[in-house]
């Protein structure tokens, strides 16, 4: 399954500083630029945009030509990596490719992605439509003979219960990296 670039404007925004619509203006601003559409391979998503010098944005008069700064988070699936960008105004400052040991924080869109991609899987009975799809970030062990399967990559623990105080009946691994299902069982009765 081929995947572009996903939808962006989806993280999240710091203190209602950013309208979300303004938050995705930011991110398809950004990716117009040819170094971070480099960086981030054809296969990204947003995680996070955040304003960092709000002290901008509400200025008027002889002050308007400022700009205000935001903070972007993105990953890479392509290159399985975080990207920092931060912008002025609408013009992409630094791009700052972090280590690849760094694991941001799970996006909203992603979460949706990993439990759409576990109940398109054939191993889960109908797609569960009944139950919830509950998602979080994990990461997979690297071994001193092999690593696990998923390890370096974007992978989330998927459960699917009634409700958030349900006990899971079904969970899954999925690699969004790799767009792939690794794992899925039925969770044991419970007592």
């Amino acid at each position: 399954m081929g995947i572009t670039a996903l939808p962006a404007g989806q993280g999240t925004v710091a203190d209602g500083a950013a309208s979300t619509a303004r938050a995705s203006d930011l991110a398809a601003k950004a990716v117009t630029n040819s170094k971070l559409r480099q960086v981030l391979g054809s296969r990204y998503t947003v995680i996070s945009v955040t304003v960092t010098d709000p002290s901008t944005t509400h200025l008027s008069g002889c002050c308007t030509g400022m700009m205000p700064k935001h903070h972007l988070l993105f990953y890479s699936y392509t290159n399985d990596v975080a990207v920092d960008v931060e912008m002025k105004g609408e013009d992409v400052i630094t791009i700052v490719q972090r280590d690849r040991s760094y694991l941001p924080p799970e996006g909203e869109e992603e979460m949706q992605q990993a439990i759409d991609l576990a109940r398109k899987d054939s191993r889960i009975p109908g797609g569960l439509p009944q139950l919830d799809g509950h998602a979080i970030l994990m990461q997979p062990g690297d071994g001193v003979l092999w690593n696990e399967p998923g390890y370096g990559h974007r992978v989330f623990w998927v459960t699917f219960s009634e409700g958030l105080t349900g006990n899971p009946e079904y969970w899954a691994v999925v690699d969004l990296s790799a767009q792939t299902v690794l794992k899925v069982e039925k969770e044991d009765a419970h007592p």
